[in-house]
């Protein structure tokens, strides 16, 4: 093998690359036992750092928040890897168990008795969408809905950094920076990925149907994991709950934010 390292083009004085890091390479990679070795090692370590990374989300909230920012970082995947890997896991699962199902149906009751953005109505911006497409609300209701499916994803990845704007403003004496305080918004939102998923269960069992059947215990976990998160990452006292309290209510408004937001760039981009 050559002493030049393939990556880079820098010279191999050891086994790994001074430039790039890359490991120097012989005939027995391309062994199937060493194959196979690395596959399964491979494989067993992705696993321990998923379950490693979303544990401490449920039972110790903030641990894996003050672990990545004070440089313990090791044992988790990274923030935002944590945050689309729940992603893609909940809206498989939720498009299946019926949570959080958005549908022109569904927008076209609520524009009855209520807005979207406290500005428009969802049933005329649906009609002036059908209106320029020469077709029905019934005809361009199934290519809306499909639209909506595959914006939830891209949304609610943008309320994460929104989220992250009001932690900085209750915790400003903290001095931390605004990325650090993101991290603490990814994985609480990774959090709430999997106390939707959780909730549905008793939800079911207890007949409370869809979004706002799930908001009564969702705010309950919201507030008890709000507060342990606080008090760990930001050295908050139990008496100082207020925090996670109002924390817990920008938690509601930005619920009605991606649902509307949705509708609106699923409609304008349709």
């Amino acid at each position: 093998m050559s002493d030049l390292c393939p990556n880079c083009g820098a010279a191999l004085t050891g086994p790994y690359c001074a430039q790039c890091g890359q490991q120097r390479i012989d005939e027995h990679e391309y062994s199937l036992g060493h194959f196979l070795h690395h596959a399964f090692h491979d494989l067993t370590h992705l696993d321990a750092k998923v379950l490693g990374s979303l544990i401490p989300l449920i039972v110790k909230p903030g641990k894996a928040t003050i672990d990545y920012i004070e440089g313990r970082r090791g044992r988790y995947l990274r923030p935002l890897q944590t945050f689309i890997i729940l992603n893609v896991v909940f809206f498989f699962g939720a498009s299946r168990l019926g949570i959080m199902t958005f549908h022109t149906d569904m927008y076209l009751k609520y524009a009855k008795v209520s807005s979207v953005l406290y500005a428009w109505h969802a049933d005329t911006l649906i009609e002036e969408k059908a209106r320029e497409e020469g077709k029905s609300t019934a005809e361009i209701a199934p290519h809306l809905d499909e639209k909506i499916e595959h914006t939830k994803r891209s949304v609610l990845l943008a309320m994460v950094p929104l989220f992250a704007f009001f932690v900085m403003l209750v915790e400003w004496r903290s001095h931390r920076t605004y990325i650090e305080h993101l991290i603490f918004s990814i994985h609480f939102y990774c959090f709430w990925l999997v106390l939707m998923l959780f909730l549905w269960l008793p939800a079911r069992l207890f007949q409370m149907h869809g979004e706002n059947g799930l908001l009564i215990i969702m705010l309950a976990g919201t507030v008890t994991y709000l507060t342990v998160a606080l008090r760990r990452v930001y050295a908050r006292s139990w008496w100082q709950i207020g925090g996670a309290v109002a924390l817990s209510f920008v938690v509601l408004m930005l619920i009605r934010l991606f649902r509307d937001l949705v509708f609106l760039v699923a409609v304008k981009t349709l």
